[in-house]
């Protein structure tokens, strides 16, 4: 499943260059997801920034269909975000694995600085593999990722001001 979410940033690019090489603040965005965050690790290169995210999500907070359940081991599930963003023309990509699952997620980025302001906008492609029930995971899944989007913009807020 296609899908398409902005996030708006009330700073200049330099300022949310910085924001992006904040641990912290890849911790609190992920506050407002169902993950627990294990670990976050930043790489700041010269026309690069590398953001690798590991969580857990548990099993209980999975609001699925009884058939669905069966896939999620009871250990709950091990994701990894990794994040690129190429400081040279703007552009990033976003690519979320997540462990034992039938489940894929990859997107591309672009930052756009709108007088004063930046607006990230993040164009994906969602797939869940599970027979009769894959399209409506994936239709669960990408109303996650708006509300993770509007969060993020809420911490963001907070970070630069």
């Amino acid at each position: 499943m296609d899908f398409h979410t902005s996030v708006c940033y009330p700073a200049n690019l330099a300022a949310v260059q910085r924001l992006f090489q904040s641990e912290e603040f890849f911790k609190a965005r992920a506050a407002g997801s169902p993950a627990s965050v294990e670990s976050v690790h930043v790489e700041a290169l010269i026309s690069e920034i590398r953001v690798t995210t590991k969580a857990r999500i548990d099993a209980a907070v999975i609001d699925l269909p009884p058939v669905a359940q069966r896939f999620i081991p009871s250990s709950g599930i091990e994701i990894t975000i990794t994040e690129t963003w190429n400081t040279t023309d703007n552009t990033g990509v976003i690519q979320v694995h997540a462990d034992s699952l039938p489940v894929s997620m990859s997107a591309t980025c672009a930052f756009i600085e709108e007088d004063e302001a930046v607006r990230r906008d993040v164009n994906g492609k969602l797939k869940v593999n599970v027979p009769i029930i894959g399209r409506k995971l994936e239709q669960k899944a990408v109303a996650e990722v708006s509300k993770i989007a509007g969060h993020e913009q809420e911490i963001a807020s907070q970070y630069l001001v």
